[in-house]
């Protein structure tokens, strides 16, 4: 087990996730804790004379950011790796590595995927001839790791990254000139070295040649 620090320094709420379900929801931070226009005098129905008006209330609180930490983060975690992770304003994650962290052993080939967008949370897809028949889940700016079948196109990889891109411009049919909008792209990086992309290989032949086979 491990210690993880999570700060919230957007002005939007963060769900924390893990093993399919919600761990934690962060409160926004960058915010006031209320309306700061309602002032510091409270209001109240005087019913008897000897009845007291309430104390005037604290002034509004600028809020610059809500964090919790998690003391017992399991080693197997997609959070585990680092010590401080924290949300920014434009959808932007912050990591800070635990240092001299050692990731667990997977099987063979393991992948370190990783989602970026300017907007969305939670990108879901299914990974083909992934060892799973649920959809893979990634969240926006944190990396994970995933075991991979040999034959799938991310093997060859060490990395893959989904990203946005700008998509071609459409006509607004309302008016109003051009819409611009984003779609996600995805490559991978950082080949693997030449022994394990010849294995790959090999693999991949000995599929092609059982699918022929169980043709004939």
């Amino acid at each position: 087990m491990v210690k993880v620090k999570f700060v919230n320094k957007s002005g939007e709420r963060v769900t924390l996730y893990q093993g399919g379900g919600i761990l934690r929801i962060l409160e926004p931070g960058n915010r006031w804790n209320r309306d700061p226009s309602e002032g510091t005098l409270r209001t109240t129905v005087v019913m008897d004379e000897n009845m007291k008006f309430p104390p005037p209330r604290p002034g509004p609180r600028w809020i610059k950011e809500t964090e919790w930490v998690w003391e017992e983060c399991p080693e197997g975690s997609m959070y585990a790796p680092f010590r401080t992770i924290t949300f920014l304003d434009g959808n932007e994650v912050k990591l800070k590595r635990r240092p001299r962290w050692k990731a667990p052993e997977m099987k063979w080939p393991c992948v370190l995927f990783l989602f970026k967008s300017r907007k969305l949370k939670i990108h879901k897809l299914h990974l083909d001839r992934d060892v799973s028949s649920f959809p893979a889940t990634f969240y926006n700016g944190i990396p994970v790791r995933i075991s991979v079948h040999p034959l799938s196109k991310y093997a060859p990889f060490k990395k893959w990254i989904f990203d946005e891109a700008p998509a071609q411009k459409d006509k607004n049919p309302f008016g109003g000139g051009m819409e611009k909008t984003f779609e996600t792209t995805e490559h991978g990086e950082n080949k693997r070295p030449a022994a394990e992309l010849e294995k790959i290989e090999q693999l991949r032949k000995e599929d092609e040649e059982r699918r022929k086979a169980g043709r004939i």
